[in-house]
């Protein structure tokens, strides 16, 4: 308006005009660092993304009923990570090995058949072909083995269970990583938009500079 009314000039209104951009982009670039600080804390605590977070001074208080205990390793991506689907078919095959373990205390029970041709059929003085077959079965059942099952039993226990926490901690890790990617894109693009800003304000200043040069007042 001052401008129009010819009692201000266009390279003061240019000037407010970069001010206020750089400022909206500090504005929206702090926005989206809280943004990440509250995601970040909502995986630590195990809470789905986007649930609503009230900052207290009790930990306690923003945990979700049952998750208390941390137990929960939080929301992740509709599609797993691949290193996830990797830690999940390795839990499953230490699960497997132990299920094995433990029929392994059951006896077992193995047949057998056998059959072939002799000749001669037996040892006499005639002659003739025989065809002598056996057909078995063997009942095994060991019932001590020096503590052994017991053992590899509480070993698999465990690596399930260095497995889990250590599942747990790259879930989260994972999950931090993707909000940042979001939240680094979202600031890029504000960023774009204030440069963009910016750039437009400089070429007013480059073409007031001209017409300044031009007149022989700059």
């Amino acid at each position: 308006d001052a401008v129009a009314a010819g009692v201000g000039r266009t390279l003061d209104v240019a000037g407010a005009e970069a001010r206020v951009a750089e400022l909206e982009g500090r504005l929206i670039e702090a926005r989206e660092q809280g943004d990440r600080a509250k995601d970040g804390l909502r995986v630590l605590l195990g809470l789905p993304e986007g649930a609503t977070l009230t900052l207290t001074d009790s930990l306690e208080a923003l945990m979700a009923p049952g998750q208390a205990d941390g137990s929960d390793a939080g929301a992740l991506a509709a599609r797993p990570h691949p290193e996830l689907l990797r830690l999940d078919a390795t839990d499953r095959a230490l699960a497997s090995q132990a299920e094995a373990l433990d029929l392994a205390f059951w006896p077992s029970v193995d047949l057998f058949a056998q059959a072939g041709v002799q000749f001669p059929e037996h040892f006499a003085a005639e002659d003739g072909v025989g065809i002598p077959y056996a057909v078995g079965a063997k009942l095994t059942w060991e019932l001590f083995d020096g503590d052994l099952r017991r053992r590899q039993g509480v070993e698999l226990a465990a690596k399930r269970a260095e497995l889990s926490h250590g599942r747990e901690a790259i879930a989260e890790d994972l999950e931090r990583q993707r909000l940042d990617a979001i939240h680094a894109a979202r600031t890029a693009q504000a960023a774009a938009v204030a440069a963009a800003r910016r750039l437009e304000t400089a070429q007013t200043y480059l073409k007031a500079a001209q017409e300044a040069v031009a007149v022989g007042a700059g």
